[in-house]
């Protein structure tokens, strides 16, 4: 059974190709896909936020491990799991809003010129 890819609908969904994506995110585009495809095992905290940033906390580090909402609750159920349970949309700020204008604003301009 394949893994629902939430980075991947989510990209289709906004118009975006794989290359634009890397671009925006400032990775190679073999990274990117990397990403898309749960080939990538580990999480650059840097790339993460970004990706949290673009997508504006559509897609969260759980999306990008490619772990189903079933094993989330389990370990949520768990007693000695440490996983914090917050709202992702208890993180974003204004802030976060504006740094995914500028990310796309400096990849349209890009483009531009």
């Amino acid at each position: 059974m394949e893994k629902y890819n939430k980075l991947k609908a989510w990209r289709i969904a906004n118009n975006y190709s794989q290359k634009q994506m890397a671009e925006i995110l400032d990775i190679s585009e073999v990274t990117f896909i990397r990403y898309e495809n749960f080939i990538k095992k580990s999480l650059n905290l840097k790339l993460v936020e970004k990706i949290l940033i673009v997508t504006q906390g559509e897609i969260t580090p759980n999306d990008l491990m490619g772990l189903s909402e079933k094993t989330i609750k389990y370990y949520k159920q768990k007693k000695d799991t440490r996983m914090k349970t917050r709202s992702i949309k208890k993180v974003f700020s204004h802030h976060a809003n504006q740094k995914h204008r500028n990310l796309v604003n400096a990849y349209k301009k890009k483009q531009q010129g």
